[in-house]
């Protein structure tokens, strides 16, 4: 299932897979943690998981997304039309999916404007398809003050059946306005056997595995 893409983050998916069967997912999170450490993958998996059309198991709820089904596979995918994800001004620039106001050359922070028009605008929008819409910022601490701020109101009157997903990995650069209305998740450096087992699988010779994993510094 989806949520075996993470490795060594037990701690984190249980908590995102209780709110998941519970049907009580927050309206806001702030992934924390190294970089490589799986959370964007895991805002990813979370939006699928609360999208997925595959049938809950009996006498239960859906905790986990089949990876399969129409909503999985386009948000794998990135065209699911109810799950955003915000990056750098420069980086949504160079993918075509952002134009700097006033042909200004594009910011290396998430700007306010990226923040007015593709969340709060988007957000006063009526769901297309999904269950559950999401925004996913990555990383969130690449914001700078004015774009926080400007969050702010839609952290604070979130639209119903909207979750933000901030992912960040150095969360204390972030206003502490920001963290108080944040449901914290934090992910923890990977073990260097689980990284030197995972590049294995991929190919690597064991040696090699063991080596890059030691200097690794816990990040995949």
């Amino acid at each position: 299932m989806p949520f075996s893409e993470l490795i060594a983050q037990d701690r984190a998916v249980s908590s995102l897979r209780s709110a998941l069967r519970r049907g009580a997912l927050h309206h806001a999170y702030l992934f924390g943690g190294p970089e490589g450490v799986g959370k964007a993958t895991a805002a990813r998996l979370l939006a699928q998981a609360a999208n997925c059309e595959a049938p809950a198991p009996e006498g239960g709820s859906r905790d986990d997304a089949c990876g399969t089904c129409g909503p999985c596979r386009k948000i794998a995918r990135g065209v699911h039309p109810d799950v955003l994800v915000l990056h750098e001004e420069r980086v949504m620039a160079k993918a075509g999916r952002w134009d700097p106001k006033g042909g200004r050359a594009p910011s290396k922070d998430i700007v306010v404007d990226q923040v007015r028009d593709v969340v709060d605008r988007r957000l006063a929008l009526k769901r297309f398809e999904g269950r559950r819409r999401f925004v996913v910022l990555d990383p969130a601490d690449a914001m700078n003050p004015q774009a926080q701020n400007a969050l702010l109101k839609t952290l604070e009157e979130p639209p119903d059946d909207t979750t933000l997903v901030l992912v960040a990995s150095s969360p204390d650069a972030l206003l502490p306005t920001i963290r108080s209305r944040c449901l914290r998740v934090p992910f923890a450096p990977l073990p260097a056997a689980a990284v030197a087992a995972r590049l294995e699988a991929e190919g690597r010779p064991a040696g090699e595995a063991r080596l890059a994993a030691a200097l690794a510094g816990g990040s995949l």
